[in-house]
C-alpha cells in the first residue's frame, strides 16, 4: 500500500519579529521553545476545541541536564522523542500562558527522555501499549535552534541550503503532522507537514501560529522591564540558551 503523499508548507518571521523573540528569552525567563509550543497548543486548540493538548516533541537528544549519560564515544546526530501533554490555562494573558506551558515543557523533558525505554522495553505489555502512539493523530513538534549559530558567519561556513526535517518520501505517515521551527539568517522559519490536511487548512494553522507567537512575544515584553543596551555585555556572545544556562548555574551557586 502506498503511503499517503506528504503536503509540506512553510512561513517566516519576518527580522524585527524575530529580533523580539529572540530578546524576550535573552533574559531566561522564557525560552523560545516554550513560545512556539503555546503558539502550536493554541492553534491545535482552535481547531479541535480541546485546551488539552498531546503534543510529541523532538529533539537532537543530547540537551539532557545531567552527567549520567555518557556521551563521549558517540557521534552523529542524536534523537529524542516523547510526549506532553500540553494544558492551556483558561486567561487572556498571553504571558501567563506561556509561562504555564513553558513549565509543562520542562516538567516532561525530566522524565521523557525515558519514554522510549518504557514504551519498547516495560516488561508489562499493558504498559507497552498504553504509552504507543496512535498512528495519525498526534502531533510532532520539533524546534531546531539557531541554524546561524551553528555555522557563525565569521567561520567561513554555511548550510547549503535551510536546515529543515527530513522523511523518507516512502516512510507512512506516524503523525497528524510534523511541525519545526528554526532560526536562520535572523529570521524564524516555520514548517508545517501533514498527510492529512490540504495546503490552504495548513496554510491558515501555520499563519495562526506565526500570528501567535508575535503576540505572545508582545506580551511578554509589555510586562518586562526595559532590556539592557545590546552593548553592555559586548564579550558575553551569549544566545537565549547561554544565557539560560548561565542563569541555572549562578542560582545553584547560590544555593536556590
Amino acid at each position: 500500500e502506498a503511503a499517503a503523499s506528504r503536503e509540506t508548507v512553510s512561513r517566516q518571521l519576518d527580522a524585527d519579529a524575530t529580533a523580539a523573540l529572540m530578546a524576550v528569552t535573552a533574559d531566561g525567563r522564557a525560552r523560545i521553545e516554550g513560545i512556539l509550543a503555546t503558539a502550536l497548543a493554541m492553534t491545535l486548540a482552535d481547531d479541535n476545541g480541546s485546551p488539552t493538548q498531546r503534543l510529541f516533541v523532538e529533539g537532537h537528544g543530547r540537551d539532557a541536564d545531567t552527567t549520567s549519560l555518557d556521551l563521549s564515544r558517540t557521534v552523529g546526530w542524536l534523537t529524542s522523542l516523547y510526549p506532553v501533554t500540553i494544558s492551556l490555562p483558561d486567561t487572556d494573558d498571553l504571558a501567563a500562558v506561556a509561562a504555564s506551558t513553558g513549565e509543562q515543557l520542562i516538567e516532561a523533558a525530566a522524565t521523557g527522555r525515558d519514554y522510549g525505554v518504557v514504551r519498547y522495553l516495560h516488561p508489562d505489555p499493558e504498559v507497552r501499549a498504553g504509552t504507543a502512539r496512535d498512528h495519525g493523530t498526534h502531533v510532532v513538534f520539533n524546534y531546531l535552534g539557531r541554524a546561524d549559530a551553528m555555522a557563525p558567519g565569521s567561520s567561513g561556513f554555511r548550510p547549503s541550503q535551510p536546515v529543515e526535517l527530513s522523511r523518507p518520501s516512502d516512510l507512512p505517515p506516524v503523525f497528524a503532522a510534523e511541525v519545526s521551527a528554526v532560526i536562520d539568517s535572523g529570521r524564524l522559519h516555520l514548517t508545517w507537514v501533514s498527510a492529512g490536511r490540504g495546503v490552504e487548512a495548513m496554510q491558515r494553522s501555520l499563519a495562526d501560529m506565526a500570528d501567535r507567537v508575535t503576540a505572545i512575544v508582545q506580551s511578554l515584553a509589555a510586562g518586562r522591564p526595559a532590556a539592557e543596551p545590546d552593548g553592555a555585555f559586548p564579550l558575553a556572545n551569549l544566545d537565549e540558551t547561554g544565557f539560560a544556562k548561565l542563569a541555572s548555574v549562578l542560582k545553584t551557586a547560590d544555593g536556590e
